[in-house]
């Protein structure tokens, strides 16, 4: 009786230690992660340029907007989230030796990863790359004024242009 009794709660501490494990295993939500320029440097790993303080992670919602000027990716990323470079005056520089990989998990209904609009600007000086040329891995650029200038190589599956958008390629790009 007593070495049932022990099974049965060793048992159920083993179901309770199982239940609780996942429950903290839940899916992470992308959190909106925004450029202020904080910092004054215009770079990617400096956290005092993000809100919070805080380096954008892969998976989060990611917006460089407003006159933020020039942000230079000075660290290879890898963008599981999305990205949004948005306004006049606003520019995106991937450095000469980085790589932005776009390997995206998108909620339905979203299909561009790296989306640059009004007036906005992303500079390719080292490699923008999708992960097995994955069918999420595209580029929007949209609007008058909105520019994708490729210096170096670029692999995803789609680079859209929609309006009067302007894709300037003086690198590699293999779609």
């Amino acid at each position: 009786m007593v070495r049932s009794c022990k099974l049965a709660i060793r048992a159920a501490i083993v179901i309770v230690l199982i239940l609780g494990l996942g429950v903290g295993a839940r899916h992470v939500e992308a959190v909106a992660v925004d450029w202020d320029g904080g910092a004054g440097n215009g770079l990617w790993s400096d956290p005092l340029n993000w809100s919070g303080d805080t380096l954008p992670l892969s998976g989060d919602t990611i917006s460089i907007s407003g006159s933020a000027g020039e942000v230079v990716l000075d660290t290879d990323f890898t963008l599981v989230g999305k990205l949004t470079i948005d306004g006049n005056g606003t520019a995106l520089r991937i450095e000469s030796g980085v790589t932005l990989t776009l390997d995206p998990i998108l909620a339905p209904g979203q299909y561009d990863t790296v989306i640059v609009d009004n007036g906005g600007t992303l500079i390719n000086d080292g490699v923008v790359e999708g992960v097995d040329l994955s069918p999420l891995s595209r580029i929007l650029v949209t609007s008058t004024e909105s520019t994708f200038i490729n210096n170096d190589t670029l692999n995803v599956l789609e680079v859209s242009l929609r309006g009067s958008a302007t894709l300037n390629n003086d690198g590699t790009m293999n779609t």
